[in-house]
């Protein structure tokens, strides 16, 4: 649960975040309109609650194998949406 909570909140803070650039024909449209659905954002928040809950109800070790999954997943998530930057890929 730890691992795939960085998913659910990063997507939806970084959907939030680029909404505003969303218009017809854009390249990112869809997954944009997912993203920064309402929707996927109740389902993030509740995504966020299910692991807190998890983590409440877990020993020390647990709650510390959940940060590193956590930790861990969210370094990809950041590898992932800095890849195109780091290999020049413009919008375009």
């Amino acid at each position: 649960m730890a691992a795939v909570l960085p998913c659910y909140w990063i997507y939806a803070d970084v959907g939030a975040r680029l909404a505003r650039l969303n218009r017809p024909g854009h390249r990112y449209g869809s997954w944009l309109d997912t993203y920064s659905d309402e929707e996927f954002a109740e389902q993030t928040r509740q995504a966020i609650g299910f692991a807190g809950a998890a983590a409440a109800r877990s020993t020390e070790p647990g709650r510390h194998r959940m940060w590193q999954a956590f930790n861990e997943a969210s370094w990809h998530e950041l590898r992932f949406f800095a890849a195109p930057l780091e290999l020049g890929v413009r919008e375009g």
